[in-house]
């Protein structure tokens, strides 16, 4: 029997894009939470990046690579267009959409980081710390919106026309090519799941306010949910 592996982190879109192919394709395979640097070298001495889908021991990092190499394994059904001009456009969404809301997670994360790191290290004034302990004594609790660190509301701002862009892409239909399912929906389905379900405020109202974007994951959750993958946990090797 075919041995495949998923390997990966506990959040990750790039993941959710590759496990909804195996899904789709009727693949079982068995899911292994990776943690510590030294692994993903490991397994992916090249790339240095996860996912990695391993198949009879033979590995491939990097989404779109293993989202082809699935494809060429397993035909049916195509995550491609037979019209190489339709592919091309199909392949283009889908790293679009990669580069895109990877870009503005990755600000988001690097914004708060340190902020927090800031947060850490000031040393609160004489005045403050006997507020904060009158408070204390009062049961006041002050906790700031994760929206208040500075840049963090223009990052949502910028986020929300990048989901405009994809309203408009989708339009009225089922999937982003028509009624053929591609890798680009698998690539938007992926971003757009780790976003809802993820840290990032606000995001899963940005969906709810967007009822095709919402619609366009319900309907790749209940396909990917039709999958056969299992989980192990592996630790830092």
């Amino acid at each position: 029997m075919t041995s495949v592996k998923l390997y990966s982190q506990l959040l990750n879109p790039f993941t959710e894009k590759v496990a909804c192919a195996l899904a789709l394709k009727g693949v079982p395979y068995l899911r292994t939470e990776v943690s510590g640097s030294e692994e993903v070298k490991r397994l992916s001495p090249d790339k240095q990046t996860l996912p990695v889908l391993e198949i009879d021991g033979k590995r491939v990092a990097d989404s779109n690579a293993i989202i082809a190499w699935l494809d060429e394994l397993y035909p049916e059904p195509s995550l491609y267009s037979l019209d190489p001009t339709t592919r091309r456009q199909q392949e283009r969404l889908a790293e679009w959409s990669d580069s895109s809301f990877a870009f503005y997670w990755n600000r988001w994360l690097a914004v708060t980081e340190e902020h927090e790191r800031q947060e850490r290290e000031a040393t609160p004034g004489l005045l403050t710390r006997i507020h904060q302990h009158v408070d204390s004594r009062l049961g006041i609790e002050h906790e700031a919106s994760s929206e208040d660190i500075p840049g963090v509301r223009s990052i949502l701002s910028d986020l929300e026309n990048r989901m405009n862009d994809l309203v408009g892409f989708l339009g009225s239909r089922d999937y982003f090519f028509s009624d053929e399912l591609s890798v680009a929906d698998l690539a938007v389905y992926g971003m757009l799941l780790v976003m809802r379900d993820g840290p990032m405020p606000r995001t899963l109202d940005m969906l709810n306010a967007r009822p095709t974007l919402a619609r366009h994951i319900a309907q790749m959750s209940k396909l990917s949910r039709g999958g056969t993958g299992t989980r192990e946990e592996e630790g830092e090797g």
